[in-house]
């Protein structure tokens, strides 16, 4: 029986579900490199670690609307509309604990 079985008394759970809003891990790199990605899909340049670290807290539209602006007030962007639709490729990274 490993850790989690004995903390659930013998029992894995079904589900387990992770607010990442940086109290259990630093999630910015991997919220930056998609940002920087999508700005470079669009011809813009990467915002970059520093910048998206500065826009994040307020939920993922909010952070778009931060990266197409190019800074934290984000008003002009919230009125645009996206000529493209773009498919999240996100896949969940399943956890061993052992």
């Amino acid at each position: 029986m490993n850790r989690l079985q004995r903390l659930f008394d013998g029992q894995l759970p079904r589900l387990a579900m992770f607010d990442l809003d940086g109290t259990l891990m630093d999630s910015v790199p991997d919220l930056a490199a998609a940002v920087d990605r999508m700005l470079m899909l669009l011809g813009r340049e990467p915002a970059g670690i520093g910048r998206v670290r500065d826009w994040v807290g307020n939920g993922s539209r909010v952070l778009v609307r931060r990266a197409l602006a190019g800074h934290y007030e984000h008003a002009a962007s919230a009125r645009t509309r996206p000529t493209r639709r773009w498919r999240c490729s996100c896949r969940p990274t399943p956890v061993h604990m052992n």
